[in-house]
């Protein structure tokens, strides 16, 4: 196994989030994307879940959740 083909195939990088209708909500630098985890989506600011985790809302603003 090549490690670096490995590891960018399995860090999950994202760099735009875009609704339905083809808008960009927020481009930023995404690792490790986890998606929706209930009402906000869920990532790290680094490779390998590092930089922190960070929280965008459904119209893609960065939000500190409260609970």
């Amino acid at each position: 196994v090549n490690k670096r083909d490995f590891e960018i195939a399995n860090d999950y990088f994202l760099d735009a989030i875009v609704n339905e209708s083809g808008k960009i909500l927020i481009e930023i630098e995404m690792h490790c994307y986890l998606g929706f985890q209930g009402e906000l989506i869920e990532f790290y600011g680094a490779p390998h879940f590092g930089g922190g985790v960070h929280y965008l809302n459904k119209e893609g603003k960065k939000v500190i959740p409260t609970e």
